[in-house]
């Protein structure tokens, strides 16, 4: 089959509505889902099937806009709806059904003895996607203590890279009582590798181990609170 047969209007009118619309669906959840790269070849069936939900849901805007007389317009407009609005919500829609299930949602599961599995792949994942300010004892394999604080300017890598943690402040720990003793000064923060680590503990400020936080820089106001996520 020559190229010229492959690229009539009719074929490609077929790819815009029964393939386009599925790979942005999927290429924006894999956006926000951690997960390895996507083979889009193994992906084909789900491609279409979120191309066909969209037509289904919007094939009353599609033929009304291809119906003679309807302003041109008008007819962009369904157009636009159904490229770029219509995938993006049923990701949306998906992504807080699969990972964030409300307590109602949760409870309907149970209740229908359904087991729907998380997308998320590991604890780490789940924790960091929360962005929730902490402070952290990192347990290094070389029996050190360090101790970090995570805020709004710290970062975790994410499946499948391996696990990192920026933290924005360094502060010294009490090895023996593992009191957050004082942040580090003329430091930007660090960089924290899971491998180098035996294990890592979160806290708040009401959760820190006995001791607490017993000194700060005086004037440093970001220590007095959990950090801000």
């Amino acid at each position: 089959m020559e190229v010229k047969d492959i690229l009539t209007p009719e074929t490609l009118t077929l790819f815009l509505y029964f393939v386009v619309p599925g790979f942005v669906a999927l290429q924006f959840y894999d956006a926000i889902v951690p997960g390895e790269r996507r083979n889009f070849g193994e992906s084909t069936i789900q491609l279409i099937a979120y191309s066909l939900f969209d037509y289904v849901i919007l094939s009353g805007a599609l033929l009304y806009s291809a119906k003679a007389g309807t302003p041109w317009f008008v007819a962009i407009v369904a157009r636009l709806i159904y490229f770029i609005i219509a995938p993006v919500a049923i990701v949306l829609a998906f992504y807080y059904l699969r990972i964030t299930r409300p307590k109602w949602w949760r409870w309907v599961l149970q209740r229908l003895h359904v087991q729907v599995p998380s997308p998320i792949p590991t604890a780490w994942d789940r924790f960091f996607l929360e962005e929730r300010g902490c402070y952290i004892l990192f347990h290094m394999k070389s029996k050190e203590i360090i101790g970090g604080a995570f805020g709004g300017s710290s970062a975790a890598t994410l499946h499948p890279n391996s696990q990192q943690v920026y933290v924005e402040q360094m502060w010294t720990v009490d090895p023996s009582t593992q009191a957050f003793v004082q942040k580090k000064a003329r430091t930007m923060g660090g960089i924290i590798k899971m491998d180098d680590c035996d294990y890592i503990e979160m806290f708040t400020v009401d959760d820190l181990p006995a001791g607490g936080i017993v000194s700060r820089p005086e004037g440093d106001a970001a220590g007095t609170s959990a950090p801000q996520s």
